[in-house]
């Protein structure tokens, strides 16, 4: 078969040869007051985009910058998160069913800030 011959050798589309993450936090309390500090740092390297390794499909890699902190008081709970701090453009996929060379592909978030409030029952 030509067609899988042709394709032997390449590698699986949308799978980096390298992805890294590291997720630390650090813990106080503070007179009956637990704060919570975390971040994540995630680096997903060069992958190809279809099954073919066409260079117009290649997705390059990236890394990515998350932080927050979380509060607890009593029975309330309090949380700020910021995904993307950098605001770092990436491309987690590309659409294999993009013969033409066009750059259909579904990218990471950009930056966003979320807060939360809960309260205990």
């Amino acid at each position: 078969n030509t067609a899988a011959s042709a394709k032997k050798g390449n590698t699986v589309p949308r799978q980096p040869g390298v992805m890294l993450r590291l997720t630390p936090s650090y813990a106080v309390d503070l007179d009956g007051v637990s704060i919570n500090f975390y971040g994540t740092l995630s680096r997903t390297g060069e992958r190809d985009g279809d099954y073919a390794n066409n260079d117009y499909a290649k997705l390059p890699a990236y890394t990515k910058e998350d932080l927050g902190i979380i509060v607890d008081i009593d029975k309330m709970n309090f949380q700020l998160s910021v995904d993307n701090v950098s605001n770092v453009k990436g491309r987690t996929e590309y659409d294999p069913r993009a013969t033409d060379g066009s750059q259909s592909a579904r990218l990471i978030y950009p930056r966003n800030i979320k807060f939360t409030l809960g309260y205990k029952f």
